[in-house]
């Protein structure tokens, strides 16, 4: 995605919980897909060996590795969102 301008992605951190021994991260990617054709892309994340609490679509998950292969239409945006919980 680094260099296809016409495919912008964004991360945005939409919940944010930091309590004793406990931390819980929501996080909203929107893939936008500006191009003339459909495409279909892997998005991955790192959470570093927490706890996937939700994922929507589901995301599959290896090791500490969480992704998603998403199928976008023309001139359209797609939106994943997951929740991390880690304790301690």
């Amino acid at each position: 995605v680094n260099y296809a301008y016409d495919i912008k992605v964004t991360s945005t951190v939409t919940k944010s919980i930091n309590e004793n021994y406990h931390t819980v991260r929501g996080i909203n990617i929107t893939i936008r897909n500006h191009k003339a054709i459909a495409i279909q892309i892997l998005i991955e994340q790192n959470i570093n060996g927490y706890t996937l609490v939700t994922s929507t679509p589901q995301a599959t998950r290896v090791g500490p590795i969480i992704s998603w292969v998403i199928n976008i239409d023309a001139d359209s945006t797609a939106t994943i969102y997951y929740e991390w919980e880690n304790r301690w």
